[in-house]
């Protein structure tokens, strides 16, 4: 069996396969909702939601994380910055985990000035 091959677990058949592929597809490659996909397919957006959850069970869509390079300034002085994201200067990167800044370290929201 070629699904079998795929790593894809017997338990689901080929057409449930070629289903989850179909919505898969149309959600990870061509960035179509999962509302615009059910009303395509005639199936409902919950159903939809199942499907996109058992393909990344299947192992027929995988989540990759590109690691961000953290970057330091080559000063001597430790680096602080104000809003989490690496500042732009001179500076030595080397990959590492990033996390995104808690809530609290985030500036504000700028609002629009008159003019």
């Amino acid at each position: 069996m070629a699904s079998a091959a795929r790593g894809v677990t017997p338990t689901a058949t080929d057409g449930q396969i070629r289903l989850i592929t179909k919505v898969a597809r149309m959600y990870h490659e061509r960035g179509i909702r999962q509302v615009e996909i059910a009303e395509t397919l005639h199936l409902s957006q919950t159903r939809v939601s199942r499907l996109l959850k058992r393909a990344a069970e299947l192992g027929i869509v995988r989540t990759v994380v590109a690691v961000a390079p953290v970057c330091t300034p080559t000063s001597r002085k430790p680096w602080k910055p104000r809003t989490g994201w690496p500042r732009r200067s001179s500076s030595t990167c080397r990959a590492a985990t990033w996390t995104s800044p808690p809530a609290s370290a985030r500036p504000a929201p700028r609002t629009s000035k008159p003019r």
